[in-house]
């Protein structure tokens, strides 16, 4: 079967999670949870992705209880500079592991590999068709919450934004529980500590 390549504005703000059981009870009210665990594996290229831009290419296989898919992503501009929301490029592919190796000998390079462990609820809000992910990260202390929603045009991110925050206000969280730290870049954080 021949894949095609999903071209979509991803609205998403993350947000730190204190109390995981109330958020949990508020999503499963909503929709059935998904558990799903992903391994992320991110590449670099001098020109086309450097190390510490705001592109993103990476390889996910994503392990949930009927089986194993793995997908390709490339994360280009930042659309949003409050919550770092970017358009993205997303297909689907076969082995992870070959698609790594194919594209290391096109000059990328493996950048930074990471689990996330993730309770999954897919929802109608509005117009909007929502996933809320609860996540933990094997290296890193806390759970997080990302609420995103999938548009097809930028000039309609700012207010599914605004659309996400409503809908996080009824779960009981505030702009104050908000982050753009990136996983990467706190798994990066944790490692250097563990090996200083």
């Amino acid at each position: 079967m021949v894949q095609t390549i999903t071209v979509m504005y991803e609205a998403e703000i993350k947000f730190v999670i204190q109390d995981p059981a109330t958020i949990s009870q508020f999503f499963d009210a909503k929709s059935p949870a998904q558990t799903e665990s992903y391994l992320d594996t991110y590449l670099t290229q001098g020109k086309l992705v450097p190390g510490g831009s705001e592109r993103e290419f990476r390889i996910r296989t994503i392990r949930r209880a009927d089986g194993v898919r793995n997908v390709l992503t490339f994360k280009d501009k930042v659309v949003d500079a409050g919550t770092l929301s970017k358009r993205e490029f997303e297909i689907e592919i076969g082995e992870a592991d070959e698609a790594t190796r194919l594209f290391q000998a096109m000059g990328f390079e493996p950048d930074i590999q990471l689990h996330k462990e993730c309770v999954n609820w897919k929802f109608q809000h509005n117009t909007l068709q929502i996933l809320a992910s609860l996540v933990t990260v094997p290296e890193l202390k806390g759970h997080f919450l990302e609420l995103e929603a999938i548009v097809s045009d930028e000039s309609q991110v700012s207010a599914t934004i605004k659309d996400l925050r409503h809908l996080a206000e009824s779960a009981g969280l505030s702009r104050q529980d908000e982050t753009t730290t990136s996983y990467t870049g706190s798994v990066r954080l944790a490692r250097s500590s563990t090996n200083s």
